[in-house]
């Protein structure tokens, strides 16, 4: 949230548009209240942004370039990298104006190294492969904010959003395509696989039937035009000491894109096998209403509030394919559909907060009534989701001494479905997979309870935190047989996954030039439940480490230091590999009003594997393994010019981006 509002844009492009000198606070909610929206797997971040009382007229300027990519991975492209943001702020006695602009550049190499098996009637099919996997990408945004006080008690917000976002993903891969009829002992998808490590072959058990080359040209084109306007009054009733704001907010996206995806011999491209072009077009609207009151009583906070979301999201999917001896394109019928989503989510909430002595303390509670409606064309069908959940919150605080106190939290949220998600119908993204949803997906629904003993001092502070999250009905995506050469990826409930671990946090200020900031989060996570008709009951011990050191260096440079390191991770039908990301930065600020700096990002220097990620999924009859490798050494140069204080409270779009 940016000065609690929520955002569910990138957050990324949200950031970029806050220069740290313009930051208040960032308040951490582990245990959100029932006021916020029941949405999401964990907490809220709230940044809070300094407000500027001062009349007159204020801008900001910041350009950021990067330098050509130290890795390309051969890529056939250079990366662009390069982004200008100006906000400008006028404040005259109640009126409070704001406009801002930005746009980013920012494309990134990268290359994906894969294998895969089936296996199917005595035959097995494997086809690795190695290749380019690339975005290239790029958005602007155009910001209106205007806030007027119309009585000492009175004020409304009028705010307008237009921006664009374009994303084309290359994944320009080489198969080494074979198929072979087994001998009578037929060995597991993933022995075949491990046969292929230690021997850098395909299996040789057996007659082979028949082996090509397949070069896959394939770009998957990704465009968003997101608009909205909102409007918001707030009313201070002084008389009784309360508070009411009504709030509207209309928000339009038109999302789609072509995906073209060609088969060549090799990469002579001598010989086109086949050509598919897959379009979808997806526009968006949604809005929501709200109306909140809130009212202080002795040292109790009362609050109570009402809230509408309304979403349309249809889509339209075309899928051609060539044929080759007319040089005609015609329609598929097994991947040509519509879709047409709706749904409502009535709420509303009560709470309670105070203090008393050395307690503080939020209860909470949320109604809300969802009615889902998916629509599909052929054949024709309505799937029907209607559900009526309750989502508690308990917070507690207790200070036992001056520097330390203890938290309890306890919350139930959702985690709701993305069309993409309840698609029900085939997609083909690219050669070896299908995508596709399930238009009966239901929520997931999470419970967190935790514990918290922390410590705040004048140089350090101290957290210890146990907690226990659980989740149903939670959502993987997992593969299935198509045929020989194509897995059917779906969306699916697998089941409940349980997380229990134990969190530590510390922030040590060293000396007046240091500070080292560093957690660790070690946890247990399982799943059990059942993916066609087979039993799922798998856990393991995890963990992460996030950790960063900031020092001053001589001529007032800050420097940064920062690692997050994500061990390997199990899945409903395999494990995920560790992930990390080093980074560095250097900060100058000249005068109070120009800031340089220099990002050194996914630090690497060919010695290490960082933003790099291997994805293992296996079951009877096949075996998949993907490393995704992402581009590293990427260096960002920038520059900030503040010429007086900007108050900051652009809003953002919040039903478009999860559905982009």
């Amino acid at each position: 949230m940016l000065n609690g509002r929520p955002l569910t844009g990138d957050p990324n492009s949200i950031l970029s548009q806050l220069s740290a000198d313009n930051i208040e606070n960032i308040e951490i909610l582990t245990s959100p209240s029932s006021k916020y929206d029941a949405d999401g797997l964990g907490g809220i971040i709230n940044i809070k942004s300094k407000i500027n009382n001062i009349d007159g007229n204020s801008l900001s300027l910041s350009i950021n370039a990067g330098l050509p990519s130290i890795e390309n991975y051969d890529n056939k492209k250079p990366q662009e990298r390069y982004g200008i943001s100006a906000v400008y702020n006028y404040r005259k006695n109640r009126l409070d104006l704001l406009v801002g602009f930005d746009y980013l550049r920012d494309d990134r190499s990268g290359q994906r190294i894969g294998y895969v098996n089936t296996l199917r009637n005595n035959t097995l099919s494997e086809f690795p492969s190695q290749g380019e996997r690339s975005y290239n990408q790029s958005n602007y945004a155009l910001n209106f904010s205007l806030n007027y006080k119309v009585s000492e008690n009175g004020s409304f917000n009028v705010s307008a959003y237009k921006g664009q976002r374009y994303q084309a993903r290359i994944a320009d891969i080489l198969y080494d395509q074979k198929r072979t009829l087994l001998n009578k002992d037929v060995l597991q998808p993933i022995d075949y696989f491990n046969d292929f490590l230690n021997n850098n072959l395909n299996s040789t058990n057996g007659q082979i039937i028949n082996r090509q080359s397949v070069y896959n040209e394939n770009l998957r084109i990704r465009n968003g035009d997101f608009s909205f306007i909102s409007l918001d009054y707030t009313y201070n009733l002084k008389k009784i000491d309360a508070v009411i704001k009504m709030s509207s907010l209309f928000e339009w996206a038109q999302l789609g894109g072509p995906t073209d995806n060609f088969n060549y011999n090799n990469l002579s491209k001598t010989t086109l096998y086949q050509y598919q072009y897959n379009f979808n077009d997806n526009p968006l609207s949604a809005s929501r209403l709200q109306l909140d009151f809130s009212k202080k009583i002795k040292n109790i906070n009362f609050e109570a509030g009402l809230q509408q979301r309304y979403t349309t999201h249809p889509g339209d999917f075309t899928f051609q394919e060539l044929d080759l001896a007319k040089n005609e394109l015609y329609i598929v019928p097994e991947f040509t559909n519509r879709i047409d989503l709706k749904r409502q989510i009535l709420s509303i909430y009560t709470q309670i907060s105070g203090v008393s002595k050395k307690l503080q303390y939020t209860f909470g509670i949320r109604a809300e009534n969802t009615d889902r409606v998916v629509d599909i064309k052929n054949p024709k069908n309505t799937f029907n989701f209607d559900t009526f959940n309750i989502f508690p919150n308990i917070t507690l605080d207790y200070k036992i001494l001056d520097e330390w106190n203890m938290k309890f939290g306890f919350n139930q949220r959702i985690q709701r479905n993305t069309t993409n998600m309840l698609t029900p119908f085939p997609e083909r993204e690219h050669s070896e997979t299908l995508e596709q949803g399930d238009a009966m997906l239901v929520p997931e629904y999470i419970t967190n309870v935790e514990f918290t003993l922390q410590k705040k001092g004048k140089q350090n502070n101290f957290y210890t935190t146990l907690y226990n999250r659980k989740i149903r009905n939670v959502v993987n995506r997992v593969n299935t047989v198509f045929n020989d050469s194509i897995l059917n990826r779906i969306y699916t409930n697998a089941g409940t996954a349980t997380i229990s671990g134990l969190e530590i946090g510390s922030s040590i200020k060293i000396s007046k030039i240091l500070k080292a900031n560093l957690t660790t989060n070690i946890f247990n996570y399982s799943i059990k439940g059942s993916l066609f008709n087979e039993i799922i009951s798998t856990s393991k011990w995890q963990y992460s480490i996030n950790s960063s050191i900031d020092i001053v260096l001589p001529f007032g440079i800050n420097s940064q230091f920062s690692i997050n390191y994500l061990s390997r991770r199990i899945t409903a039908q395999g494990i995920d590999s560790r992930f990390y990301t080093p980074n560095l930065s250097f900060t100058k600020t000249i005068n109070n009003r120009i800031s340089v700096f220099v990002n050194w990002i996914n630090i690497d220097v060919g010695m290490f594997k960082t933003n790099e990620q291997a994805i293992d999924t296996w079951r009877q009859d096949f075996y998949t393994h993907t490393n995704y490798i992402h581009e590293v050494d990427i260096i960002k140069i920038g520059a900030n010019y503040k010429f007086n204080q900007i108050s900051n409270k652009f809003k953002k779009e919040e039903f478009g981006w999860q559905e982009f």
